[in-house]
């Protein structure tokens, strides 16, 4: 339920970091979080999970892909290693 949310938020962000550059303006949103207490304790709490969410999610995604990969070749090769009930004897 939070990847809905999460991806466009991220999004977003991405594309107002890119924006201040081309334009050297900032956007509606920076100038309303700018001096906020608020803002600023809320980045400063979310941005470290967010960046260790994102390292999770790139490594868990990677490291799946590789024990797929690992296991259909495993599967293939000898399917009764695998699961002894696998293909014919």
């Amino acid at each position: 339920m939070i990847w809905p949310v999460a991806a466009p938020a991220l999004l977003a962000r991405v594309g107002e970091g890119l924006f201040i550059p081309v334009t050297h303006d900032t956007t509606g949103f920076g100038q309303g979080r700018q001096g906020s207490q608020g803002f600023d304790t809320v980045f400063k709490f979310v941005g470290p999970i967010r960046a260790a969410s994102i390292a999770a999610a790139l490594f868990l995604f990677r490291w799946y892909r590789w024990t797929k990969r690992r296991c259909l070749t495993r599967a293939m090769r000898d399917p009764r290693r695998l699961v002894p009930t696998a293909g014919t004897t």
